[in-house]
């Protein structure tokens, strides 16, 4: 059980160190630690079912929260689509991976 929780704090640590490597290749340079709260809140508003992936629920939640510190709403959405994309080329490592096991196993009777 302890595992699994280090394992789940880890994971969310790695996720808000990779949204700061984000900001920061937009240009964005904020603390760490308000990046880390706002991947909080927009984690938060992307379990929303209203649009596929989140996409537009992070652009816009982005630009909203990142408003109170002067960041501009053009560099808050490339952030986002930056992240968008991020996630894209994850899912697509998954599937292709995926897709060579499906491929070169042979089928079974």
């Amino acid at each position: 059980m302890c595992s699994q929780k280090g394992a789940e704090t880890a994971k969310e640590l790695l996720a808000a160190v990779a949204v700061w490597c984000f900001a920061q290749g937009v240009g964005i340079d904020l603390r760490f630690i308000s990046l880390a709260w706002m991947q909080g809140v927009i984690a938060l508003l992307l379990l929303l079912p209203i649009t596929v992936s989140g996409l537009g629920v992070r652009e816009g939640a982005l630009v909203l929260v990142t408003r109170p510190y002067g960041v501009d709403p053009a560099q808050a959405l490339t952030w986002g689509l930056v992240q968008f994309g991020a996630l894209l080329a994850v899912a697509l490592i998954g599937a292709l991976i995926e897709a060579r096991a499906l491929w070169l196993t042979p089928a079974r009777s």
